[in-house]
């Protein structure tokens, strides 16, 4: 029921919690962003705090600024932000690398690790091979998912509240050659939104194509889930072994939620200390003296 919670019932909370522990509290987005963040930050120092959700993270670091509290910082992601050129700005505010939390995994080595555990050699040189220009998986993950970014910018900015929700992926995406398609994509959405106008179609095309031609730093515009849900169904086709390394070998089966966990897990320390997230954390450390938040080995 926590998720239910206000942000004003939040700083009643973490208000009492500061009258018995003096620690920095580090607010999150959600409870998966909280086990996440915890593995990285010095438990003797600060604690890990879930808002449930990112408009609620930033209320409740508004309404503590304004009562002058300190040693609190919100970490959440960037989204739309830096591509819209509406970033919010605060000092005790930072965002993760890129458009979320998932596409600063996926940009590190936790995909490497993971694609070792399902992708199958063979398949990968042969896509490797067939890219032109060459690419890395990463890259071609981000840059592929573009216009699926585009047209949820395209909705959020026209108000027009379509439905991104469980897209069937197989419909857009060619499964030999991993190409999307711009016009099943939109037909797809339009579908799932139960919106069939034909003028809506020509108008969401032609938008994401200025989207596109506008913005075109793949790892802002591109949602982490995206890619993700784009990865699993690479690897249920051009690109997967659709087998696990471990337990004899026995199939097992590689969706989203399977894979954005391992990335979770993937992702070390040392990955995390190669972002510009961690760094914006050190340069905040240094406004409070002797204090640290991030782990150091």
């Amino acid at each position: 029921m926590r998720q239910y919670i206000d942000s004003d019932s939040l700083a009643a909370e973490v208000r009492l919690q500061r009258t018995q522990d003096s620690r920095i509290v580090i607010l999150v987005e959600g409870a998966t962003d909280a086990r996440f963040f915890e593995r990285f930050v010095d438990h003797e120092q600060c604690y890990v705090l879930s808002a449930h959700d990112r408009e609620r993270a930033l209320a409740l670091l508004r309404i503590l600024n304004s009562e002058s509290f300190s040693g609190i910082l919100a970490v959440v992601d960037a989204d739309f932000g830096r591509v819209n050129g509406t970033i919010e700005s605060d000092a005790n505010l930072v965002f993760c690398d890129g458009h979320d939390l998932e596409m600063m995994l996926i940009r590190s080595q936790a995909l490497e690790r993971v694609i070792s555990e399902h992708g199958s050699r063979e398949k990968l040189q042969l896509f490797y091979a067939d890219r032109n220009p060459p690419t890395v998986l990463a890259a071609f993950l981000a840059r592929s998912c573009m216009p699926i970014g585009a047209l949820v910018l395209t909705s959020l900015k026209n108000e027009l509240a379509l439905t991104f929700d469980g897209l069937p992926f197989s419909d857009f995406i060619d499964k030999s050659t991993l190409e999307l398609d711009l016009n099943k994509l939109v037909r797809s959405v339009m579908n799932k939104s139960n919106r069939h106008d034909p003028q809506l179609f020509m108008e969401l095309s032609k938008s994401v194509g200025t989207e596109l031609s506008v913005h075109c730093d793949a790892w802002e515009m591109s949602r982490g889930h995206d890619c993700v849900e784009f990865l699993a169904f690479a690897l249920r086709s051009a690109i997967g072994t659709k087998k696990s390394k471990t337990e004899d070998r026995k199939p097992q089966s590689v969706n989203i939620g399977v894979l954005e966990r391992e990335l979770r897990l993937a992702f070390s320390e040392a990955d995390f200390l190669c972002t510009e997230l961690a760094r914006a954390i050190i340069e905040w450390e240094s406004s409070l003296p002797e204090s640290h938040v991030l782990l150091r080995s």
